[in-house]
């Protein structure tokens, strides 16, 4: 549980006038109030199967985002975008000086409540079918809630700007590690991803879910007593409904992205090899 808040008065819009050599500028005034929950529980067991070793896991993940922002006043009427253009004097391109003086006026006149929840359960079994070769499947369900509102304090029984996203999605993982003597190391593993979607267009509309798969192969060796570590990767990763910002407050969704490639990363020690580096090093490279 957390209670965290900034405050600050940004500068969002810039303009040039040409005819009075000077930038007009547009301030606003933002206040967040963050009340962040967040809750994890594990439950981790060993269990010896057709003479294979399990180590399971079972676990529930809550999240609870809530955040209510405090903007001030528009600069016009009907405006409710809260720019405090009255308020902040253009600056002169002949002097360059600032003279807007201290601005004590930060009455709030709107609000906007956003919440967002997620329940998640998730397992993975990481088996140990031989002792050189091991593996670890896992999957997790995610049920992800959002609830946006905003009203005006000039009549705080008024509701505008309500919106709500359910998104729910199933996602995997899994993959193995083959030892076939201590210096040396081959593995392989897939995984998907889910996303939530909080950004909603102009028109409203519901902007689907991020979905993502990976793969990767790999290869990994020691050398000199441990001293000299190389690692060799292959992977390829796809990611769909990818959101992108076209302007400051429009966005849009893509259809795919690709990448895929090759990573190599090369570690040596120069100085005095640590005996038990060796043993450090293979316990740390198993999938968890």
């Amino acid at each position: 549980m957390r209670r965290t808040g900034e405050e600050y008065l940004v500068t969002e819009g810039i303009y040039f006038d040409a005819a009075a050599n000077e930038v007009p500028r547009e301030a606003l005034y933002f206040h967040h109030h963050r009340r962040p929950y967040v809750n994890q529980a594990e439950l981790v067991g060993h269990v010896k199967l057709l003479n294979m070793r399990h180590t399971l896991l079972f676990g529930y993940d809550y999240r609870h985002f809530s955040k209510r922002t405090d903007v001030t006043a528009g600069d016009g009427d009907g405006c409710n975008c809260g720019f405090y253009a009255e308020n902040i004097n253009p600056i002169s391109l002949d002097t360059f000086q600032e003279t807007t003086p201290p601005i004590t006026d930060l009455t709030i006149v709107r609000e906007t409540f956003g919440t967002n929840r997620i329940h998640a359960f998730f397992w993975q079994d990481q088996i140990d079918l031989h002792p050189k070769l091991k593996v670890n499947v896992a999957g997790r369900f995610d049920d992800f809630n959002r609830e946006r509102h905003r009203i005006f304090t000039d009549d705080p029984g008024t509701v505008v700007g309500i919106q709500t996203r359910n998104e729910s999605a199933y996602t995997y993982r899994a993959g193995a590690v083959f030892v076939p003597v201590p210096e040396h190391q081959i593995y392989f593993n897939t995984s998907t991803s889910f996303t939530p979607v909080i950004d909603v267009p102009e028109n409203g509309d519901e902007l689907k879910p991020q979905h993502g798969r990976g793969f990767e192969v790999g290869y990994r060796t020691q050398a000199l007593n441990g001293r000299v570590q190389a690692d060799f990767a292959w992977y390829h990763i796809t990611q769909n409904n990818l959101v992108f910002a076209e302007t400051l407050t429009t966005v849009n969704q893509a259809g795919e992205q690709r990448s895929q490639g090759i990573d190599v990363d090369v570690n040596a020690d120069l100085g005095q090899a640590d005996p038990s580096s060796r043993q450090l090093w293979l316990h740390d490279s198993r999938i968890h």
